[in-house]
């Protein structure tokens, strides 16, 4: 939806440019219309639901032979690239944006920043 409105085809996609989109949208269509943007606490429901094990995206290879060992089967993540994603290295963009654009995702994803120990520095 953004990038089309936004962006001729072919154009790649800038994260400013999509942040700022979300933020001017209305309180209630910011992020609550697409389940990507959405914060994991409120998809998941953490407080509710008592979770035998919670995995990270950073470290889904280790997670995933800790699961298999835990329910012994062998089961072996697919390798899709040889070096591994690091969160800060996915907060870079978020530290380059605005301050006002900053802190409005900060709070808005408060709970899932300090859920999985995140912090932007």
């Amino acid at each position: 939806m953004f990038h089309h409105e936004i962006y001729p085809p072919g154009h790649p996609t800038l994260f400013e440019p999509f942040v700022s989109y979300l933020l001017k949208r209305p309180k209630d269509m910011q992020f609550r219309n697409d389940i990507h943007w959405r914060p994991i606490n409120e998809i998941c429901h953490p407080c509710q639901i008592n979770y035998d094990f919670i995995g990270n995206y950073e470290t889904l290879e280790d997670d995933l032979a800790e699961v298999s060992n835990l329910l012994n089967m062998k089961i072996k993540f697919p390798r899709t690239r040889k070096n591994r994603i690091y969160w800060k290295d996915s907060f870079k963009p978020i530290m380059k944006l605005h301050p006002d654009y900053r802190e409005r995702l900060t709070n808005h994803y408060f709970h899932d920043l300090k859920m999985f120990n995140y912090t932007y520095d």
